[in-house]
């Protein structure tokens, strides 16, 4: 953010953006402060809610560089904040070019900027804009822009899952249109070493049950194009998708020191795809959900079924809600937004995407989006040696203030307002 207001500031310094690099600059400078500022409120705050968010505790939205020390910066609403996100999306929107960019996948080029665009608004739950935007980025040829999983699935991984993984955050690849670097260890976390064991993993029994190993509404998880991946071993226990890769920043000469570090697609083409369908989805206009579904299934499969709400619905109404002991794909909802209800239409067609979604960001955090946009209870279970849940130990439920991570202790020690608990 403080770079982009640097930027910001440095243009108008010169005179505006009177060339067409600095109007190109701009329009990622704004775009790097919308997309820094929402990614914060989705973790330090509660989802934007229509009802309560003038009175949700928002952040500050930082739109000048600072140049003074112990600053008292108070928070405002989540409705300001929202409101600031969208005015920098909208004044960067004409300026949504990328000519000067050499490469361009590690930028807010267009396609990304369309896509953030797209995924802010179906947060602020302005569907005709979701779908606007999205159309935007994957272009009159959605088909093209998706990931080849065949290409993924026939590149060897006798043990190192590195040739897999640096082929999933490829550039030239037409699903990522923009990459994001990451100091973390996901890329050992996500992957084949021995790490943590079955206590804290994606473990065989969540697959089974829920997502990458059990059977979908196109039948067995046999028919993906790019099979899951399982280590198991004593009590180590996970089910993965090659997706993360594990690099290594180097701090001295003498490669003793170095930080764990990764690299991402913030954005691509197949998630942006399923959030159209949702868009759809919430307008009603299930024929051409049920078009988009089908491209990311068939995309991720060998099947050629077609969806329809028809099919769709008899999946869903066949399928008990989950349980903690009984789990399934299909959890309760609880959207803060208006919708049809249980046991209806939209409602399986909104089961539908949000299962597609979880196969499609698997690791990728993008699921506690949904979690939080749809009340979604997440329950912390108990495993037994077996590997089953034995007991329920805590639950993060609609309302609970945890929705909403408290803020770091240095940032509440300078004076920050902190979460309410």
């Amino acid at each position: 953010m403080a770079a982009a207001n640097h930027a910001l500031e440095a243009i108008e310094e010169m005179g505006g953006p009177t060339t067409q690099t600095l109007r190109e600059a701009k329009a990622e400078a704004l775009l790097c402060r919308a997309y820094s500022h929402y990614m914060l409120s989705y973790l330090f705050c509660l989802p934007y809610n229509p009802a309560t968010c003038a009175s949700d505790l928002g952040l500050t939205y930082m739109t000048k560089s600072e140049t003074k020390l112990n600053v008292d910066y108070p928070r405002e609403s989540m409705k300001s904040h929202y409101e600031k996100i969208d005015k920098d999306i909208q004044e960067a929107r004409p300026m949504f070019v990328d000519t000067h960019l050499n490469v361009p996948k590690y930028h807010f080029n267009r396609q990304a900027a369309y896509a953030f665009a797209a995924h802010f608004y179906l947060d602020y739950q302005q569907w005709d804009k979701v779908v606007k935007y999205s159309t935007e980025a994957l272009g009159s040829a959605p088909s093209t822009m998706l990931r080849d999983w065949d290409e993924m699935s026939n590149t060897a991984v006798p043990s190192d899952i590195s040739p897999r993984t640096n082929l999933y955050i490829d550039a030239s690849a037409n699903s990522n249109l923009m990459l994001m670097t990451a100091t973390s260890n996901a890329g050992f976390w996500v992957s084949n070493w021995l790490l943590g064991n079955r206590k804290y993993s994606h473990c065989t029994y969540l697959a089974e049950t829920e997502d990458l190993m059990s059977t979908n509404i196109w039948g067995s998880y046999q028919l993906m194009r790019c099979q899951p991946m399982q280590a198991v071993g004593g009590a180590f226990d996970r089910v993965f998708v090659c997706k993360l890769p594990m690099m290594e920043n180097w701090q001295d000469a003498s490669h003793t020191t170095y930080l764990a570090c990764t690299v991402y697609p913030a954005f691509k083409a197949d998630l942006t795809l399923l959030e159209r369908a949702e868009a759809y989805i919430m307008l009603k206009d299930y024929e051409s959900a049920c078009t988009d579904l089908t491209l990311w299934m068939q995309n991720w499969t060998k099947s050629k079924m077609t969806l329809t709400t028809e099919n769709i619905k008899k999946y869903y109404d066949g399928m008990s809600y989950w349980t903690w002991d009984k789990p399934t794909q299909k959890k309760h909802l609880h959207p803060l937004f208006q919708w049809d209800g249980e046991g209806s239409t939209q409602e399986s067609m909104l089961q539908c995407v949000l299962n597609f979604k979880r196969l499609e960001t698997i690791y990728e955090g993008y699921r506690w989006f949904d979690v939080k946009r749809y009340g979604i209870t997440v329950y912390r279970r108990t495993m037994n040696a077996a590997g089953e849940p034995e007991s329920v130990t805590d639950s993060l439920t609609v309302n609970d203030l945890r929705r909403a991570l408290q803020l770091p202790q240095e940032v509440m020690a300078a004076g920050y307002q902190p979460n309410p608990r």
